[in-house]
């Protein structure tokens, strides 16, 4: 299947709408303006061109059309510090047959300068072959440099049933590639946001034995010879404490690290980003560490606490919550999303993440589905009657 080249693009709101978009080396791939043009028809050419990873704008305060644009490619949006005169656009570039090309140009030459020093960075690292794989998944799915290499030399493989399911009911298309390659990027992501964690635990596990070493370097050498006994006596009973703490540490993150590499030598789990409610703070607080993007799944211990900006601001991101308490079925109508129990699922809780059997959930999930429509059915005939 062809890769989808990437694409920093620039939009020109208004009447008529100019659209550009650059390679990452900032050659010009796409330029055009038209009368009439609304978003779903931006986004059609978009797509025929690559996939977007950065959508740029000259306006300070983003147009709409900018922002929704981004919104269904998943694209990080550039926007300048105050809205760029027309001598800084024409500065960029004056290339365009029409004000509205070259405005779109400029804003699109602006957001590749603002992540030109990440591209360099991700050239740098990345081999060639692995260059425009790397950069994606950097500057669209948040990972890091290292976690998208290490996320891309894993053995990889498109998801059969979906393609199968494609086939069968039609013909392959390039909406049905953009979702197989959502869902893939999606697995990729998950992955590698437990590989970071299990660095950063790795790391903590040799802080803690460099502390150690050194802890019981002080206590078995103490440096000073002055008549002070019974000031390093407890001096040295302290060091023996804070070896034995780091040691209890150790074992806590060696659990811990074991717990993450087991997960991720499996590819039958699906996971969970973990939340204790759906109020506010919960969410305010955990937003940014989880990095909830459209087709995530998530747990939550307590739905009953929800409030209506964050269901607002999940509906249509998240698909499915599993429920760590019970849901009544009036909540359950209310929610944006498919809801399943997790009394009959077999979790396994870690930290901020939460594991279950991909064929158990997926099981779960066809349940709640059928019982959806057996009850519309016989809502319908009741109705009729």
């Amino acid at each position: 299947m062809t890769q989808l080249k990437n694409l920093i693009v620039g939009v020109d709101p208004g009447t008529t709408i100019g659209y550009a978009a650059l390679d990452l080396d900032g050659n010009v791939v796409l330029l055009g303006s038209g009368k009439g043009l609304d978003r779903d028809k931006v986004v059609a050419l978009l797509v025929d061109a690559g996939d977007p990873l950065v959508i740029g704008t000259d306006k300070l305060k983003v147009p709409s059309l900018v922002a929704e644009i981004a919104t269904r490619f998943g694209a990080r949006v550039a926007s300048p510090s105050h809205d760029l005169l027309v001598t800084e656009k024409r500065a960029l570039t004056t290339v365009g047959r029409n004000d509205h090309e070259t405005d779109a140009l400029a804003s699109a030459l602006f957001a590749a300068n603002q992540v030109r020093s990440l591209v360099d960075k991700v050239r740098k690292h990345a081999s060639e072959g692995l260059f425009e794989r790397v950069a994606r998944l950097v500057m669209k799915d948040g990972l890091s440099i290292h976690a998208a290499i290490d996320v891309l030399m894993l053995p990889q493989a498109v998801p059969a049933r979906t393609v199968d399911d494609v086939l069968e009911e039609r013909r392959l298309e390039k909406r049905d590639f953009v979702k197989v390659w959502n869902e893939l990027a999606s697995n990729r992501r998950e992955l590698a946001l437990l590989k970071e964690q299990n660095r950063k635990v790795l790391n903590a596990l040799d802080r803690v034995k460099r502390e150690k070493h050194t802890m019981r370097q002080r206590a078995q050498n103490p440096r000073d010879p002055s008549p002070g006994l019974l000031f390093k006596d407890k001096r040295i009973d302290q060091l023996h404490r804070m070896v034995q703490d780091a040691e209890r540490q150790f074992a806590v993150f060696r659990r811990k690290v074991e717990a993450l590499e087991s997960v991720l030598a499996r590819q039958d789990l699906v996971v969970l980003k973990k939340m204790p409610t759906l109020g506010s703070s919960d969410f305010g607080r955990l937003r940014r560490s989880l990095r909830i993007q459209p087709g995530d799944n998530l747990y939550v211990e307590d739905c009953d606490v929800h409030s209506a900006q964050v269901l607002d601001a999940l509906r249509g991101v998240v698909g499915v919550v599993v429920a760590g308490k019970p849901v009544s079925r009036k909540l359950e109508r209310e929610l944006p999303f498919i809801v399943v129990s997790a009394v009959m699922l077999p979790l396994e809780h870690l930290d901020r993440f939460v594991v279950v059997p991909k064929a158990v959930l997926q099981r779960a999930i066809a349940g709640k589905q059928v019982l959806s429509r057996v009850i519309e059915e016989y809502k319908q005939e009741r109705a009729r009657d």
